[in-house]
């Protein structure tokens, strides 16, 4: 029997090969890596062609996010966002499920309290996360829309009620968190949750 040591011959299955390859429906942030693995990090700006920026980033052009490795350009941080401006938004964008009346329904559906996001998101064939986009003002910005958006509590599974008693027995020292989780038929970490958000300033211990 031979001596010595063998190394294992690394994992070399890529694109096509590889089996967790989703092609053309593959997330934001997994496409931005793919794009760095093939073109690499530059550190130039296609636009203003400056080489002493902190930090560049790739932008795609047609904004359709495709695998075309032509269809993106390296650019510095200030160019990307001036190029990004540049484009058109909301219902102009080529890529653009919703219009501006969506957007308003959108938000007055969540305003009423009694539609979740999944369920707003179901009803207009998009994603949660667009929807929450949307909610917290991290896209469609450029509208003008005066409702006040309240959003829940992450805990739906107590009532105010309830939160109330969590509190008052964990101050009183009569319960601990995992004895609350078991008497509220809760995750320990969904009292964690509560003690926190119910007057931080009263709470002196957490553990």
């Amino acid at each position: 029997m031979p001596t010595g040591v063998y190394k294992r011959k690394p994992f070399t299955l890529t694109d096509e090969k590889h089996p967790g390859w989703k092609g053309d429906d593959v997330g934001y942030q997994a496409l931005h890596t793919w794009i760095r693995k093939k073109l690499g990090s530059p550190k130039v700006c296609s636009m203003c062609n400056t080489t002493s920026s902190k930090k560049y980033e790739w932008a795609n052009k047609s904004k359709t996010y495709s695998r075309n490795l032509k269809d993106w350009i390296r650019l510095c941080t200030k160019c990307h966002r001036i190029f990004d401006d540049s484009l058109p938004k909301g219902a102009e964008h080529c890529c653009s499920k919703l219009t501006d009346a969506n957007i308003v329904k959108i938000i007055s559906l969540y305003s009423t309290g009694s539609v979740t996001q999944q369920q707003i998101a179901a009803m207009f064939k998009v994603k949660q996360s667009t929807i929450g986009a949307i909610l917290h003002k991290r896209t469609w910005k450029h509208l003008k829309i005066n409702t006040k958006i309240v959003f829940r509590v992450k805990n739906n599974k107590l009532t105010i009620g309830q939160r109330q008693d969590i509190k008052d027995l964990y101050l009183s020292n009569k319960l601990s968190q995992k004895q609350l989780a078991k008497m509220f038929n809760v995750h320990q970490t969904t009292i964690h949750y509560v003690l926190k958000k119910l007057k931080k300033g009263n709470i002196c211990h957490l553990s």
